[in-house]
């Protein structure tokens, strides 16, 4: 006999009980430390310390997680600390999408900065976004070392769409925005066609030696 219509059950098919095909959804997540003077952290998620996101260095990127859609909740504590979280994040709502977590900003003001990734990727180019994650820079450009700009004003702590550019590697400088004097300069690694990636401009620019660029292979 086959349940009423609308209610939920099994399912009568032949002589056979079929249970319901439940189908979850996942988000892809990643998390990255960004704040350069924050300590080790752990994540956790729900309540609960995510085992692959334990003792988390600054400069530190994760691999992606899968989790459930729906609201979450996410807290970002000192390594070995269970108590008063640098980050509280209440009720995240994931979407099925792919998502980078950034922790951002000096401990005194630091906070968890969603960006939505997209790992769309083109056979014949290198995909390439940039995010600004340096919390006393200026608005910048990124231009062709003596040469043209390529993002110009990109402000902390936006992201920068999708370039697709030419496999290779790219000496690049970081400028004031609007100025022709580099602060930084450094070259990116080999990009490679059908692959997608994330540049931080990461640290202090105000500390010596700090600041500087962490290049990630988002997608391959």
């Amino acid at each position: 006999m086959r349940p009423p219509a609308g209610e939920f059950g099994v399912v009568a098919v032949g002589d056979s009980l079929v249970p319901p095909v439940v189908v979850v959804e996942n988000a892809n997540v990643r998390v990255a430390h960004l704040s350069p003077n924050a300590p080790n952290v752990d994540v956790w998620l729900d309540g609960k310390v995510v085992a692959a996101l334990t003792n988390v260095p600054f400069k530190t990127v994760s691999a992606y997680l899968q989790i459930p859609v729906g609201k979450h909740d996410i807290a970002v504590y000192a390594t070995g600390t269970t108590t008063g979280p640098v980050i509280d994040v209440k009720g995240l709502n994931l979407e099925k999408k792919n998502y980078t977590v950034g922790a951002i900003g000096l401990i005194s003001a630091i906070k968890a900065q969603i960006y939505i990734d997209d790992l769309t990727t083109n056979a014949t180019k290198a995909r390439v976004r940039v995010i600004h994650a340096s919390p006393d820079a200026p608005a910048v450009d990124v231009a062709v070392q003596g040469g043209a700009v390529v993002v110009p004003n990109l402000a902390y702590p936006s992201a920068t769409g999708y370039l697709e550019l030419d496999a290779g590697a790219y000496p690049l400088e970081i400028r004031a925005a609007g100025m022709m004097a580099a602060v930084f300069k450094f070259s990116t690694p080999a990009l490679e066609a059908g692959k997608v990636y994330t540049v931080f401009a990461i640290g202090r620019l105000g500390t010596a030696g700090e600041f500087g660029v962490l290049p990630v292979a988002d997608a391959r």
